[in-house]
């Protein structure tokens, strides 16, 4: 069972990751088309510089990357055995440069994960983002649950946070 936790979070983490260096990408490929009013040799084949363009450069011209964000999460113990901080991973600092955010990683000390949780609910002082594992509801009372936490908007479910993510 805990293979499988592992193995479902390194998946979210990695499908994450990959959403986020998308839209970085996304977002250059657009602003370098529209930089010009020609076609460049960048464009795909087949591609049309011009309206179809324009359309699609405002919404990627709209993204305002915040400058730091915090993100709680217990970090990977295979992991923890050659880093402190996720922030030394390579993939976490090249998102770091293509979005221009400080990403500050607060990880909870191992086996303290669920203490820690409860601790960081009851103070009220919450990061930006948290990463917790709900597959083991052992050990946490019904207000803990994660509906619970969903109800007193402690947490948000990020499909309902924004349509396009599916859960």
């Amino acid at each position: 069972m805990n293979r499988k936790q592992k193995s479902l979070r390194l998946t979210l983490v990695s499908a994450t990751l990959l959403a986020v260096l998308a839209t970085g990408c996304n977002s250059n490929s657009n602003s370098n088309g529209n930089s010009s009013g020609t076609a460049s040799s960048s464009a795909p084949a087949g591609t049309a510089t011009g309206t179809g363009t324009a359309q699609a450069n405002p919404t990627a011209a709209e993204v305002n990357y915040p400058a730091s964000l915090t993100y709680w999460v217990q970090m990977n113990g295979n992991a923890g055995a050659i880093m402190k901080t996720y922030n030394e991973m390579a993939a976490y600092q090249e998102i770091e440069k293509k979005t221009g955010t400080k990403v500050e990683f607060q990880h909870p000390p191992t086996g303290q994960e669920k203490d820690q949780f409860n601790i960081m609910l009851a103070s009220g002082n919450l990061p930006d983002v948290v990463e917790y594992n709900f597959g083991s509801t052992v050990g946490l009372s019904a207000s803990q649950s994660p509906d619970a936490l969903i109800k007193g908007k402690q947490i948000l479910r990020l499909n309902e946070f924004d349509r396009s993510v599916r859960a």
